[in-house]
């Protein structure tokens, strides 16, 4: 059995194995670098690899440094964890202020349905400016987004 194993072992499989263990480290040390292996190595994989998921550390970065029932507190540490460590998929501090703010501020929904929360950047974005009474509903088929996004919410008091 051991030979078999060992007659596995070429220089293309030696090579890939280092490419991948240095693309790796790259995207640990760089996070620009996060952004090309998400798109190339499955998450689960990846977040194997690295012991934990980037949604964790936000959960936990937002957990550490964001006060506790303030909604703004909450995104801008979501923010400042997106720009400093991790990049993740949300709408960011800019277009938030000039797209999500502004249509909220100007329709005033009685009832706001969104599909995928991911870690629950929107979902509080939008749910801090809506007027007393109103409904938001929330979707997330990914329970491990859900369960983070449950946190990060209830961290921000809404």
């Amino acid at each position: 059995m051991y030979s078999a194993l060992w007659d596995l072992v070429t220089p293309q499989t030696v090579f890939l194995f280092f490419l991948i263990l240095s693309v790796l480290i790259l995207a640990r040390l760089y996070p620009i670098v996060d952004i090309f292996v998400v798109k190339f190595v499955p998450q689960s994989i990846y977040d194997w690899i690295r012991g934990t998921s980037r949604e964790r550390l936000c959960l936990e970065h937002v957990l550490a440094t964001a006060l506790r029932g303030d909604p703004e507190s909450v995104l801008d540490a979501i923010d400042q964890f997106t720009e400093s460590h991790r990049w993740m998929f949300n709408i960011g501090r800019e277009k938030r202020k000039k797209v999500t703010d502004r249509v909220v501020q100007d329709t005033k929904p009685k009832t706001v349905l969104e599909l995928g929360m991911y870690c629950g950047y929107s979902a509080i974005s939008i749910a801090r400016l809506l007027e007393p009474g109103s409904r938001m509903y929330t979707v997330e088929c990914n329970n491990r987004y859900a369960e983070i996004a449950k946190q990060i919410i209830a961290h921000s008091g809404l």
